[in-house]
């Protein structure tokens, strides 16, 4: 895991712009390393924004962009930062890049899981309530034909049934 990974997943904002600025200071002259450093993977392919958009860091996340990380960038399974968002309860994170970027917010992984299946299998309620508001169709089935009702329940998340739309 490379620093500037290890920096976001603590959540570590000052340290994280301090990596970016010396960064950006030293490959001043050619964008295109800051760019593959940015962007660089760690195990599972997981990059430094999606890292972000898990926590929920909206500071890191722009300043990451404004050093061209790729906010459409994704994980060895699928997962973008609108899924990471949702496993993280981070409905913050959700709203930035539906309105900001004008993400899909019902975008599928490999699996065919949409966010709303990973916040209900991950038991994040905060993202749960901003999601239904924005989905039309919330029994939308994954590979295995669950549909994020189904993981709420298998994870022990009851509390979706709670804000099922009828």
């Amino acid at each position: 895991m490379l620093v500037i990974h290890q920096a976001v997943l603590c959540n570590y904002t000052l340290i994280t712009l301090t990596i970016l600025q010396i960064l950006k200071s030293k490959f001043t002259s050619d964008k295109t390393i800051l760019k593959h450093f940015i962007n660089k993977k760690c195990k599972d392919a997981y990059s430094a924004i999606l890292y972000a958009a898990f926590r929920g860091n909206i500071d890191i996340i722009e300043a990451l962009i404004e050093n061209q990380a790729d906010y459409l960038d994704s994980s060895l399974k699928g997962l973008n930062v609108l899924h990471m968002a949702a496993q993280g309860d981070k409905p913050e994170v959700l709203i930035y890049f539906k309105e900001k970027y004008g993400m899909d917010i019902s975008q599928k992984d490999f699996n065919n899981s949409t966010p709303l299946h990973w916040a209900c299998f991950m038991g994040s309620e905060n993202s749960v309530n901003f999601l239904l508001t924005w989905i039309d169709d919330v029994n939308v089935k994954e590979d295995l034909g669950y549909t994020p009702f189904h993981l709420a329940i298998f994870s022990g998340n009851l509390f979706y049934y709670l804000f099922r739309k009828n």
